[in-house]
């Protein structure tokens, strides 16, 4: 769970703090050469998805 999910959300959150601190946005430059888009969904689920693995991990002896 962790290892399927942390690479999709360290790479929205380098794209997620690209886009905070370029000054127009990287909207231009991702889209046209990258080709990665910002997906909030998915961001989100993966983020949830490394922190219940975490917690399922320090936890694994109540479970």
């Amino acid at each position: 769970m962790i290892a399927d999910n942390i690479a999709p959300f360290l790479n929205f959150c380098y794209l997620g703090l690209k886009k905070q601190v370029s000054s127009n946005g990287s909207e231009e430059i991702s889209g046209a050469i990258l080709e990665f888009y910002i997906d909030y969904n998915w961001w989100i689920t993966s983020g949830l998805n490394v922190l219940i693995g975490i917690i399922i991990l320090t936890n694994y002896k109540r479970i």
